[in-house]
């Protein structure tokens, strides 16, 4: 699906700079082919359930948030491991609404915003091919790295422009690396972190998926809303005049993204800790049971003997 987002994406430009085709027809191809991909869904042939998949989808919408709510309060992991959801949803909210918003505008010199379907499926290129280096690393290494590099990455989606607030000194191919910065946070996010859930909670799969879902949205809707929200009365390298001609206080946004991806490392790497914990501490009482059935088991074979 990684290709086609990319594919979709790249059309954008071609539609607006050879057939010279406006935003608003564009948006409304993509209305198409989102509204063409519901009704496809009549001709996705349905395989038999097994029982384990009905009993999954028996379980009511409901039912999932109250187990993601129980999940939250209850085990001590899901409390750490927030930053995580939070990140990706803020980086995501930063980098549409005010990189390929603005910075691409003034940067490239890009009023109608022509080249920001390159960069965003520049981002989509990037998690499709990270996605399966990640896979064939964390089989031989484990999701640990994977999981610290990955959220470190977000750090490249705010951070620069923190640093260099100056829009009109950033290049394409400086913008092509906090694109590439995103993508590989996707690739994290959507691969080896879910899969880190299915291992950190596998008692409870639909409340973990489930906290995924409402973390990340949550943190996306904010995001956006402070897109709006953060106004500033005087134009200077971090109150940015936006094309409305509205000025937006970009610094708080910065600083949240990269605090965010912080807590995020942080908060991952203690929830890793008390996963280790807990897998050995079920790995010792294991062990316990093993021994005390070998020696009721030697026991009785030397009462045999007699």
């Amino acid at each position: 699906y990684l290709l086609e987002e990319t594919i979709l994406h790249v059309s954008s430009y071609f539609f607006l700079v050879y057939l010279k085709i406006e935003w608003s027809t564009i948006f409304a191809v993509y209305a198409i082919v989102a509204i063409s991909s519901v009704f496809g869904m009549f001709w996705v042939k349905e395989y038999p359930a097994t029982k384990e998949s009905t009993d999954e989808g028996s379980k009511s919408s409901f039912y999932k948030i109250i187990a993601a709510l129980r999940l939250l309060f209850n085990d001590t992991k899901m409390k750490y491991l927030i930053g995580m959801n939070m990140v990706f949803g803020f980086s995501g909210a930063f980098l549409n609404s005010f990189v390929s918003g603005e910075v691409i505008r003034v940067a490239l010199n890009d009023e109608n915003s022509k080249t920001v379907g390159l960069y965003v499926s520049w981002t989509a290129f990037v998690a499709a091919m990270v996605s399966m280096a990640f896979g064939k690393y964390t089989h031989s290494y484990g999701k640990g790295p994977v999981m610290v590099f990955g959220n470190a990455m977000f750090l490249g989606v705010a951070l620069p422009f923190l640093l260099f607030p100056d829009l009109t000194s950033w290049t394409w191919y400086a913008l092509m690396l906090v694109y590439a910065c995103q993508g590989i946070g996707r690739a994290t996010f959507e691969s080896t972190m879910k899969a880190t859930f299915a291992d950190f909670f596998p008692y409870e799969k639909e409340g973990a998926f489930a906290n995924i879902i409402l973390q990340d949205g949550l943190s996306g809707s904010i995001g956006y809303l402070l897109t709006f929200q953060l106004q500033c009365s005087r134009l200077g390298p971090y109150c940015v005049e936006y094309r409305n001609g509205t000025l937006h206080d970009v610094l708080s946004f910065e600083v949240l993204v990269c605090v965010t991806a912080v807590l995020a490392v942080l908060g991952y790497t203690r929830a890793s800790q008390i996963y280790w914990k807990e897998r050995r501490g079920i790995e010792s009482n294991a062990l316990k049971d093993y021994r005390k059935e070998s020696i009721e088991t030697y026991r009785q074979s030397r009462a045999a003997d007699q």
